[in-house]
């Protein structure tokens, strides 16, 4: 008997089947390579994507395809898939299209694949102790490489670079064959979240001194990236380790820690935006003004004056965000097709506006990203995409509490929060971790533990404002 995808996500099957073994086997493979980037694989594609072929093929032969149950969060994924697909229609036809309606059509099955899959409570659970194993054994690797570097003067490459930062000068940034250290950053962001939701699960006979190691290993790694995902690396940690009670006695630490993202939110911005290079304060006696002043102030013949300087350029980041705005403002029903920004930077480059190194990026914003390349027709879906993400992520965040799923439902929606606020800096709906994220917080949303939730609690709400009616008419 082959195995089966029950409607109800369970993998069903005789125990000695080839595909009741693989499958879970695959899935794991594919979340754990997720944190191996290097491949010498052609059209940006990981050893992952191969891995995924597997996954696919075990899935289909398992009948998984024919008993897909769709949810609210899927008709979302379509809009935006199709949405950005359909703006190709009008948009300027410059970059490879194929590639990008490929890796289009690919992050949607990864989605729904592992979404179905991950209905399944186990398979749940070793997707999501893949992602935190991932994140813990990539970042032994830098933790390793930054300390070796520090002590035995290797070179930087090939899991670093020395690289320039504004306002901290040369510095060894760690990218771990990731395409950049910021994209390193954002995979750290959902792999902290994950982490720490482990970290304060509630299991039996469950050692926390392992997940303590891997949480730090993390933060140095993460530190050593000397990138903007440090902020959304915040958010995710805040969320994913948020007490269960608001009473809690710790509620001091959860402000603190609120008031600290919002804090290192506003000083990225800032930082990301102008290039303070110099500041001069002059400090001198003027005469006093020949106005009329106010009693209250001390009457004196001079009064001290400051000037304060400041010689300041605007970022990259900054700049590539206007020229995103202004190609929306020029196309905004269609953009210019997917992954033809290139060439708007690549024209500002030859007016002067952006450096040489900045002549073939991307807006590094997610949204302004997507505006400019598929204009509405593609942005409306995007921001309607994260709204539900953010409406399931909050429902499951509430209503797992207590249960043994509460730590799988924090993780999804801490990594999700941390990839939202990283959405400023960088794209991230090309992220594969993203869609997996997406893909377990589907499978928890569709598990049959919650499909009777919201109408159980309906029903106790509706019997206590009855009980309450017939105690307000007997007293």
């Amino acid at each position: 008997m082959l195995t089966e995808v029950r409607r109800d996500g369970h993998v069903k099957g005789a125990p000695g089947t080839p595909c009741g073994r693989i499958v879970p086997l695959i899935l794991v493979a594919y979340i754990l390579s997720l944190s191996f980037a290097w491949s010498p694989l052609p059209f940006s594609m990981q050893w992952s994507d191969v891995i995924f072929l597997g996954l696919l093929g075990g899935f289909v032969a398992a009948g998984g395809m024919r008993r897909v149950q769709l949810s609210g969060l899927d008709y979302v994924v379509v809009a935006y898939v199709a949405g950005s697909l359909c703006s190709l229609v009008w948009a300027e036809k410059e970059g490879p299209i194929a590639i990008h309606i490929a890796k289009l059509v690919y992050l949607a099955l990864v989605y729904l694949v592992i979404g179905t899959l991950c209905m399944d409570e186990s398979l749940r659970r070793q997707a999501a102790w893949g992602i935190a194993l991932g994140a813990a054994l990539l970042s032994l690797v830098g933790t390793v490489y930054v300390l070796a570097y520090g002590m035995f003067d290797i070179p930087a490459a090939p899991l670093a670079l020395e690289h320039s930062v504004p306002y901290l000068g040369q510095v060894l940034r760690l990218d771990l064959h990731f395409y950049t250290p910021e994209l390193l950053g954002c995979f750290l962001t959902v792999g902290i979240a994950f982490a720490l939701a482990l970290r304060t699960a509630p299991l039996p006979g469950f050692s926390s001194k392992w997940l303590t190691l891997a949480v730090l290993l993390i933060l140095v790694t993460e530190a050593f990236t000397f990138s903007h995902s440090v902020v959304g690396f915040a958010f995710a940690a805040m969320v994913a380790y948020c007490p269960r009670s608001l009473g809690s006695r710790w509620i001091w630490i959860r402000r603190g820690f609120v008031a600290m993202s919002i804090l290192l939110f506003a000083g990225m911005l800032f930082v990301s935006t102008f290039y303070v290079q110099a500041l001069s304060v002059d400090s001198r006696k003027v005469p006093h003004p020949s106005g009329p002043v106010d009693s209250h102030v001390l009457q004196t013949e001079e009064w001290p004056h400051l000037t304060i300087n400041a010689t300041y350029s605007y970022l990259h980041y900054h700049v590539l965000k206007v020229l995103a705005w202004e190609t929306f403002i020029a196309h905004p029903f269609s953009g210019i097709g997917l992954g033809n920004f290139p060439s708007v930077s690549e024209k500002a480059h030859q007016e002067g506006r952006v450096s040489q190194s900045c002549r073939s990026c991307e807006p590094h914003n997610t949204v302004l990203g997507q505006l400019a390349e598929t204009g509405l027709l593609g942005g409306l879906p995007l921001l309607a995409l994260w709204a539900w993400l953010f409406r399931d992520g909050w429902r499951l965040f509430r209503l797992s509490q207590g249960t043994e799923s509460e730590w799988i439902a924090r993780a999804c929606f801490g990594g999700l929060v941390g990839l939202f606020v990283n959405g400023l800096y960088t794209d991230v709906m090309n992220f594969r971790f993203l869609w997996v994220s997406m893909a377990v917080l589907r499978g928890l949303a569709l598990s049959s533990q919650w499909t009777s939730a919201p109408r159980a609690q309906e029903a106790t709400a509706q019997d206590t404002s009855y009980a309450g009616a017939q105690a307000s008419t007997i007293f």
